[in-house]
Formats: structure tokens, sequence, C-alpha cells
């Protein structure tokens, strides 16, 4: 997915770093740097990121209340909303048991915090969509 300006030069310098790192994605879920590479930011009462692999589209994980605002202000296509009873981190997890993702495979990946990171040894993000 081609992201529009200024998002097209963020990811840009985003995608160099993880290719330095080596690594496949990246899981934010920092509020600060999801508007900064996104476009879209959300209070802080539910768990939300965005899933930005090296190549393909990515995802937006949020809370259905804020689906309708996240796809009226960020480029990314992919939004994916979960019900306020519904595990927010299990449904960050689970993305890739779903089309167009299903089949994908695990890949090291940079979280922007340590509660994501915590969950790295159960997330899979595969190379292309």
């Amino acid at each position: 997915m081609n992201a529009p300006a200024p998002f097209d030069t963020r990811l840009a310098r985003l995608y160099a770093a993880m290719d330095r790192a080596g690594v496949g994605a990246y899981l934010c879920d920092h509020a600060e740097m999801l508007a900064w590479l996104t476009g879209y930011s959300v209070s802080e009462t539910f768990y939300h990121a965005a899933v930005i692999p090296r190549d393909g589209d990515p995802a937006w994980i949020l809370r259905r209340l804020d689906e309708l605002p996240c796809r009226k202000w960020t480029w990314i296509g992919r939004v994916i909303a979960y019900a306020d009873h519904e595990d927010a981190h299990g449904v960050v997890i689970g993305i890739t048991d779903r089309p167009p993702w299903k089949g994908g495979y695990q890949l090291p990946y940079i979280a922007s915090s340590s509660a994501t990171a915590s969950c790295s040894a159960r997330v899979t993000v595969p190379a292309t969509v």
C-alpha cells in the first residue's frame, strides 16, 4: 500500500530501521507514534495497535467505538475493530489467522512498548500479503 505524504517519508524511515534490525514488521501501540505513522490515534482507555509489515499492507487494530474515526483519518485501509468485552491483545495476536494474512510465518519484529513485547512469542506476521 502506498501511503500519502508525509506518511510515505515516515514509512521509508521506519522501513530503513526495520531493514537494519532485520525485522519483518513493526507492532506499534504508542499513541504519539501511531499518530505520526498513521495519521490517527485514539484515547488511552483500551488497547490499540497498528501492525506495519515490511512488505504488504498494514492493519489498525482498535476498539469498535473508535473504528469510524480511524477510517476517516488514517491512510491504512485495513481496520480491525474489536468489542469492548474481547481480549484486545488476543485480537492483535490472531490477525494472521484470518485472510489475507492467513498462513503467515513467524518473523522477528520491533514492538513500541513493553506490554506489546511481552506477546512476542505468540505474534505471527507474514513477510508479504
